[in-house]
């Protein structure tokens, strides 16, 4: 008999107290697909350097390490310890870090010529409403945390008290981002793995500028073209992802894409399609790493 793969999903804390959370899918699809998957929590793991570089969990040494790790949270330092003994972690720490940072984001996509909201970034937020105003050619326009999720951090600015206000709201570094009207209260987003665009819906909000379903946004399923498919995949491989959302506004002029998460989840797109999205995961980690 064949001897079944084994992998860790690695998810945050506080993922743990969540009714929602996949744990029980992931397992099942995990089955189908000849694997042993162990959840596990990024705090209860420790790296240590006492004259060589140790691993534990739950305070016991890792001695049995697993043929992947699914990396559900942006620990980049477990990542890297992970790649260093050699693990396949999906998706790597680098990939991670430029994806959640979103001036690398837009920096990258430019460089492959994929259509982004223009997007302006100063250090030490040393923002002057006029000016991005000028640079950006609108008088409303979007102030976003750098390092943000899930939509937090995110405000639309319509003068420099708002500005002054959305600055000092943001704990950290912030960029400027065009506000694209067409696209308010509604984006598309697309699953990606490996090379093939596996989900799409419209996600849209009535109450706010942002359609995040954290945010009690609502979601339709939405027709996955070959325009939008090969946008997403090739904004995913920008970035160096392996499993991507990737969040695309609709404008009078065609597609352009605003964000790319290295840790979407599927939610979303299960209350309204059939897609399996774990499914499709570990189908691409077979093929990619455990044949």
């Amino acid at each position: 008999m064949k001897r079944k793969n084994k992998g860790w999903i690695v998810y945050p804390a506080s993922t743990l107290a969540q009714t929602d959370n996949a744990f029980e899918w992931f397992i099942e699809e995990g089955d189908r697909a000849n694997i042993d998957i162990e959840i596990r929590c990024m705090e209860d793991f420790a790296i240590s350097c006492e004259g060589r570089i140790r691993l534990s969990y739950r305070d016991l040494p890792s001695e049995e390490f697993p043929d992947f790790v699914l990396m559900r949270g942006y620990d980049t330092q477990l990542s890297e310890h992970l790649e260093r003994v050699g693990i396949p972690v999906i998706n790597t720490a680098k990939s991670m870090r430029l994806s959640k940072d979103k001036m690398s984001t837009h920096r990258l996509l430019t460089d492959a010529g994929i259509p982004t909201p223009k997007t302006l970034y100063r250090p030490g937020n040393r923002y002057d409403y006029r000016q991005v105003c000028t640079v950006l050619g609108g008088d409303a326009f979007i102030v976003k945390q750098i390092d943000g999720t899930q939509g937090m951090h995110v405000y639309l600015v319509h003068d420099a008290r708002e500005l002054e206000n959305a600055l000092a709201a943001c704990p950290t570094s912030v960029i400027c981002q065009e506000f694209i009207a067409e696209s308010s209260g509604r984006d598309i987003r697309i699953w990606v793995t490996g090379d093939q665009a596996v989900g799409c819906v419209m996600r849209c909000s009535e109450n706010s500028f942002r359609s995040n379903h954290s945010l009690g946004g609502n979601a339709v399923p939405y027709r996955l073209t070959a325009e939008l498919a090969e946008m997403a995949i090739r904004s995913s491989h920008a970035v160096g992802l392996e499993l991507a959302g990737v969040d695309i506004l609709l404008s009078g002029t065609g597609y352009s894409v605003c964000e790319i998460n290295g840790n979407a989840g599927f939610r979303t797109i299960s209350a309204v399609t059939d897609a399996n999205i774990p499914r499709r995961i570990f189908e691409y980690i077979v093929s990619r790493y455990l044949q």
